[in-house]
């Protein structure tokens, strides 16, 4: 019996369930469909010199029954032949664009973006171009990154329209984000899509690695802070003449890292234009170290006749 009222509770909701699509499916709708746009047939040795959409956004009204019919099926894509002589350009209006997605009796067209497209092309060279990553990372607690990021290959051949390709010095990857990281990283990155214009790359992708160590501290004591800039007949003494410092970096780095390899210094035209008595210390450290703090931050100082 129960069995039995199931079967009637389910015939019943599907049959509301029909009569409510069948009811709505002849209202009016406006909807929006967006198709993938491309161009294709480009003359040998030319390539596509104006900026072209991506897709195309096309803005329908009908009811709903015709409407459905848009999206049964595959995805619309628009596909257009270059069929303009190699020097010349041709432009597709919007009844062109919506020829290539096909028109539907009953449904009406009330807007296309952009409502046409100018299709030029430039003789077809190729550029090398560095490649730049394009990412973010934060590290693990006790962790960092030791040198500089590597990217593999460092360049890549760019081949398009010789006037766009002019303005070209660079290309960056696709923007990615690393998180608590705390071993070194290897990872293949593709090369940004361009938005704007046609363009294609040797290499789709590049390997970016970045060298992750777990970090230390470290003091690096009897440091000669030097004076740089001074004239021939001055000397300057600094109180006290030497400094420590507490440095940051990888536990491999940071171990081999020794007092000579850090410069202390001050530019003898910041001592001239001091008013205080007290100068601050210039630190450099080599790559990969940080430099955490300098004991003491500040100098004081006396000048006098070189003796």
């Amino acid at each position: 019996m129960k069995k039995r009222n199931l079967h009637i509770i389910s015939a019943s909701a599907l049959f509301g369930i029909l009569v409510w699509l069948s009811v709505a499916l002849q209202e009016e709708y406006t909807v929006t469909v967006t198709a993938p746009f491309a161009v294709e047939g480009v003359p040998p040795g030319r390539a596509l010199s104006s900026p072209i959409p991506r897709t195309i956004q096309f803005r329908f009204r009908g009811e709903g029954w015709r409407l459905a019919g848009l999206f049964l099926g595959s995805d619309p894509e628009l596909r257009f032949l270059f069929s303009a002589p190699p020097t010349e350009s041709m432009t597709l209006t919007g009844d062109d664009l919506l020829e290539g997605i096909g028109h539907r009796a009953g449904i009406a067209l009330l807007d296309v973006r952009p409502d046409s497209v100018q299709l030029e092309t430039d003789r077809r060279l190729e550029r090398r171009v560095p490649v730049i990553p394009s990412y973010t990372v934060t590290f693990r607690e006790g962790y960092g990154q030791v040198g500089p990021t590597e990217v593999r290959p460092e360049s890549v051949l760019v081949s398009g329209a010789a006037s766009v390709l002019q303005h070209l010095v660079r290309w960056p990857t696709q923007r990615v984000a690393f998180r608590d990281i705390r071993t070194s990283l290897d990872v293949e990155v593709p090369l940004a899509r361009s938005e704007t214009y046609e363009l294609s790359f040797s290499e789709p992708a590049v390997r970016l690695r970045i060298d992750v160590q777990p970090f230390a501290e470290r003091v690096l004591g009897g440091i000669p802070v030097g004076i740089r800039g001074v004239p021939l007949t001055q000397e300057v003494l600094f109180i006290p003449p030497k400094i420590e410092l507490v440095v940051r970096g990888g536990i491999q780095r940071l171990s081999a890292v020794q007092a000579q390899d850090v410069l202390a210094w001050v530019d003898y035209k910041t001592v001239i234009a001091d008013t205080t008595g007290i100068v601050d210390i210039r630190v450099e450290t080599p790559d990969g170290i940080q430099l955490v703090q300098k004991r003491p931050e500040r100098l004081r100082y006396i000048i006098r006749k070189k003796l």
